[in-house]
């Protein structure tokens, strides 16, 4: 059994306060020693986070204070209520320990590969173990952990940045190890992104969803500069708790220039549209106006011989019927091939 440290035995024998907050203060401060506790005169912290499919990520603070520390150490895990149970092999890097181990050796074609992963039911019993005298010595740590409120999701895959309609799209894909479990439905997403040259340090932009996509405006860019965006996932805390994933990978892109002095690029393409709308209808009335006007000169137009007159208005002084037995021939009036036609024709009468 472990040993608890004198600073916890105080708080638990003292009295508690009689104000609540004053209790509320001493349950904090014994919970957090406990928690902190010396186990066989090791005092520890110990973190464990699962990726909800068949693998479990341990780390360990402790400060041996009977044993030396080049001793092995490793965690034990037993499933409650079943005969199954496993090691995980600590290691010690700077400073702490730390061990990573899968609950199944199986790959995702095993016909049973679904079955043996983790379960909303699974409870774990984890115990420290190392030897003594050439024993097995085992102290329990955690006695009821459960991999469903200790989640940290494998990262998103296949982020994408397309842009069309005065929008950025993103779209990615959930890890495809959770199709077949409750997780897959209950995971929120950040998605992420900056401008590159500052590599994540100035005011990094930040949007929470639950869909695998998520659409941004061109408002929101600035033109002309490269950015890098990037997803990462967790449980809703709700069914399923535990921390953020690791981001995916990267993608880059650069947003395009709009000009020095020009405005924004929605209402370039607006007024651009409103400018060849206003065109095409100023040329549709020219060729209106012009059909019109043709058309009514043809109608107005009506032959006039009054040209022809104007030699008889001149020598006549327009009075014809006082004028009427004088003769005079008028070139441009073809009189004279009308008098000779007529001659011909009582001449072929006559010879006839």
């Amino acid at each position: 059994m472990g040993l608890i440290s004198p600073h916890c035995a105080v708080l638990m024998s003292g009295p508690f306060g009689v104000t609540g907050w004053s209790s509320l203060i001493q349950l904090l401060l014994l919970h957090l020693c406990l928690r902190w506790h010396l186990v066989t005169g090791v005092a520890h912290l110990l973190h464990c986070v699962n990726d909800y499919v068949l693998t479990i990520n341990c780390s360990l603070s402790m400060v041996p204070s009977e044993y030396p520390s080049d001793n092995n150490y490793w965690l034990r895990f037993e499933r409650l209520y079943t005969l199954y149970k496993f090691d995980c092999m600590l290691t010690k890097t700077s400073g702490d320990y730390f061990c990573s181990v899968k609950i199944h050796n199986v790959t995702p074609d095993h016909d049973d590969y679904y079955a043996l992963t983790f379960s909303d039911l699974d409870i774990f019993v984890i115990s420290l173990c190392r030897t003594k005298n050439e024993l097995e010595n085992c102290d329990h740590l955690d006695e009821e952990y459960r991999p469903s409120m200790n989640i940290k999701p494998n990262a998103p895959c296949c982020l994408t940045v397309s842009h069309n309609s005065s929008q950025h799209h993103f779209s990615w894909k959930g890890a495809e190890e959770y199709r077949f479990t409750g997780l897959t439905k209950t995971l929120t997403y950040q998605l992420q992104y900056f401008k590159t040259r500052d590599n994540n340090d100035a005011n990094p932009q930040e949007i929470n969803t639950e869909n695998v996509g998520y659409s941004v405006g061109d408002e929101e860019f600035e033109s002309g500069t490269q950015y890098t965006g990037r997803v990462r996932s967790s449980p809703n805390q709700a069914s399923y708790k535990g921390q953020w994933s690791d981001w995916s990978g990267e993608v880059h892109w650069r947003t395009e220039s709009t000009g020095k002095g020009l405005p924004s690029k929605p209402f370039v393409f607006g007024l651009e549209k409103v400018i060849i709308t206003l065109c095409v209808i100023m040329m549709l009335l020219v060729l209106l106006c012009y059909a019109l006007i043709k058309k009514w000169k043809q109608r107005a137009f009506i032959p006039t011989p009054a040209r022809y007159f104007d030699a008889l208005y001149s020598d006549f002084q327009g009075d014809f019927k006082w004028r009427a037995g004088h003769t005079r021939i008028y070139p441009t009036l073809a009189v004279m091939p009308m008098i000779w036609a007529s001659h011909l024709l009582q001449a072929r009468r006559l010879l006839s």
